[in-house]
């Protein structure tokens, strides 16, 4: 520590305390007079640098206002960044070993657009070989009580928030390496259709996929640099899509997105298990790959994920999820896989419609070995399904009850009589024995009357081989009574959840009839008990049928479960549809491409205020040790347009795109399905850094 020691700390820790307290101004002032008084002190130094950057980021706050208010705060930001980097730059020559005036410095480059200069600073920060301990250069260590973490935590402290921010750094070039990209090829195919005004559909198609096709390979060259950005992988994907849309229509798109696109989508969804765009991209095309279970399967997945990354940090292009915060863009997002799961849906209930009865009959026969293999995933201990019929042959019943207060272990009543007397003599407190003398047991033969209650469609039998089937008998809206619940995403419960719930549900109704119980009279030829006892009465039926466990209806549920699974088996491998060629408006009705307006100043602004989101959040000073309002909104704007493009045409000889030559272009990897090897420079590299290898790419 230089000029003024002691001194001089104490005096940094005052100034700070007042910009604590709410007075920028009177701070940022007593700093200047610090760090001019102290011109070799880092610890003044780093406070005028801090502050300075700290009023850089409220005036750019004020920015957004626009107008004169707005023109002002852009020139008072910076002339205060300009202060910040002058301040840190003088820091760190006197302590060029200190890790955290490095990463300073960095930030305040970042945050001016000083891309380069803040690569050199994180670089320089993380190749320090001895760094000094960070507490020595800044007031705010210890400002609130004595600093209790060791010399090796807070430089190991230090290198953690260099990383950080160097990853945030790759993030915000790789946003805008993908912005320009997508700008750039925009432009040149704007450019090629300048120089042909009167061009034909068939010319202006191979103008865009002569683009297409170098941007396809710009794309792949971005993710192989970066395969641990989510953003570039999907970048790829969606170039990957684009070209293969562009296509020929005699080429089968299916083959190539097959073997090219989704071998991309796979990656990506295994290296980036919590990204809900990464999901929603391979969902898509599965979709249009005809593979139904497995997109409604990643659909589902998307949904429950509990900790989902950002869209807004993955989204391709950038900005185009729109979304106040985090939770905004997730739920905004959700509306996709919901959407569809409705085409699922809606493609499964056609599908239904045109079977056969013959084929339909098959379809709704199923083994019991079957159900209980389907079974067996959700609980592999409680219940066999051979048990049912056994059960049956025994009780001539399917349907028996588990007293509310037993456990779910306990005896099975296969009627009510035998419940009601073992509650009233075991549970007198919770049934009282007089409900026994009231209630007229004949009531318990009409609780099942109605079609909600009924299992008589599903019929139990043996096939030729004498293996113990299922029949789901046809029935009105048979696809609507079979699928909509699977279809829902309502899972199959085991016979002891099944069994729990019943009992909850019997306990709470039986409770409503100890209370009504109470206020019965005594005298049951009086007024008073003629009008609480039907209200009883009713209340006995609902017990008798919420509380049933019927057989049919555990085998119902599981069969729905499978039954939903192998219709969208049978639609996948239908003939029709594997033979169906998937054309440009089949992938743009599904992806509903986006159209990335460049030519809006307005889209512009979002689109850059979305690439200094990451910024913002890198310029908060000191934040494990000092409070600041360096807390930039967290936000993602963006526009999105919907754009139908027509197929391409078929005839492209004249243009010189021979299939061969299409296919040619296609360079397909034969081991694209193993990850990429190309490292991530996530750690510093002085002979190649993060922005001369986008530029490389980009150009």
């Amino acid at each position: 520590m230089a000029d003024g020691g002691n001194d001089v700390r104490k005096a940094a820790r005052a100034v700070m305390m007042r910009d604590y307290d709410g007075d920028h101004e009177g701070a940022l002032s007593r700093a200047e007079k610090l760090a001019r008084a102290h011109p070799r002190s880092a610890i003044a130094l780093r406070l005028a640098g801090d502050l300075h950057f700290a009023a850089a980021i409220r005036a750019g706050k004020v920015i957004e206002l626009g107008g004169k208010v707005g023109g002002d705060a852009e020139r008072e930001a910076s002339t205060h960044l300009a202060a910040a980097r002058n301040a840190l730059s003088r820091a760190k020559q006197l302590v060029p070993s200190c890790v955290d005036i490095a990463t300073a410095l960095g930030d305040v480059f970042a945050y001016s657009t000083m891309f380069r200069e803040a690569e050199v600073e994180y670089n320089s920060a993380l190749a320090i070989l001895l760094p000094v301990d960070p507490a020595l250069h800044n007031a705010a260590y210890g400002l609130h009580g004595r600093e209790r973490t060791t010399v090796n935590a807070r430089v190991k402290e230090a290198r953690e928030k260099a990383s950080l921010a160097y990853g945030r750094l790759t993030k915000q070039m790789i946003d805008q390496g993908v912005a320009a990209m997508l700008e750039g090829a925009d432009e040149e195919v704007s450019a090629l259709l300048q120089e042909k005004p009167g061009a034909t559909a068939e010319e202006i198609v191979k103008a865009e996929r002569d683009v297409m096709l170098e941007l396809r390979k710009k794309a792949r060259i971005l993710a192989e640099a970066f395969p641990d950005s989510a953003r570039a992988q999907c970048f790829h994907g969606h170039m990957d899509l684009k070209f293969a849309r562009l296509l020929d229509a005699s080429i089968d798109k299916r083959s190539v997105l097959r073997r090219s696109t989704l071998k991309i989508a796979d990656r990506a969804a295994e290296k980036f298990p919590n990204s809900v765009v990464v999901a929603s991209f391979r969902a898509k095309l599965l979709y249009i790959l005809g593979e139904y279970d497995a997109a409604e399967r990643d659909c589902r997945r998307a949904l429950g994920m509990k900790n989902a990354d950002d869209p807004g940090d993955d989204c391709v292009p950038p900005g185009s999820i729109g979304g106040p915060n985090r939770g905004a863009r997730q739920v905004s997002h959700a509306s996709e896989f919901h959407e569809l799961i409705n085409k699922i849906v809606r493609a499964a209930n056609v599908y239904w419609s045109s079977m056969t009865e013959e084929k339909r009959s098959e379809f709704l026969t199923v083994r019991f070995d079957a159900l209980q293999e389907d079974y067996n995933k959700v609980d592999r201990s409680s219940f066999s399904v051979s048990d049912v019929l056994s059960f049956a042959e025994k009780h001539k019943s399917y349907r028996f009850w588990v007293c509310p207060f037993c456990d779910n272990h306990s005896k099975k009543h296969t009627d009510t009589v035998s419940l009601l007397s073992h509650m009233c003599s075991k549970h007198q407190r919770a049934v009282l024995p007089r409900l026994q003398s009231v209630l007229d047991q004949k009531l318990d033969c009409n609780a099942f009357e109605g079609n909600q209650y009924s299992y008589d469609r599903i019929t139990f039998s043996q096939d030729s081989d004498q293996h113990d089937i299922v029949f789901f008998k046809e029935r009105a809206e048979m696809f609507k009574w079979l699928f909509d619940k699977p279809s829902s995403g309502i899972r199959t419960q085991s016979l002891a959840q099944i069994i729990e719930t019943k009992r909850r549900t019997g306990t709470i109704v039986l409770e409503n009839i100890k209370e009504k119980l109470k206020t019965l009279a005594t005298d049951k030829f009086s007024t008073e008990f003629a009008e609480v006892l039907p209200g009883i009465q009713e209340l006995w039926i609902k017990f008798v049928k919420d509380s049933a466990v019927d057989y049919r209806g555990v085998i119902l549920a599981i069969g729905r479960s499978l039954l939903w699974t192998k219709l969208k088996k049978y639609m996948s491998e239908d003939p029709e549809v594997g033979a169906k060629r998937i054309c440009a408006a089949d992938i743009d009705e599904i992806l509903a491409i986006v159209a990335y307006n460049y030519g809006s100043s307005a889209v512009a602004e979002k689109t850059e205020a979305h690439m200094c989101l990451h910024s913002d959040e890198a310029q908060k000073m000191n934040e494990n040790h000092q409070e600041s309002d360096l807390d930039a909104e967290n936000r993602s704007l963006g526009t999105i347009v919907h754009m139908k493009l027509q197929d391409a045409p078929t005839n492209m000889d004249e243009n010189g795109n021979k299939l061969d030559e299409q296919l040619e272009k296609l360079e397909i990897d034969p081991n694209s399905t193993q990850p990429s090897a190309t490292p991530q420079p996530s750690t510093p590299n002085e002979n190649f850094h993060i922005l001369d290898r986008i530029i490389d790419i980009v150009m």
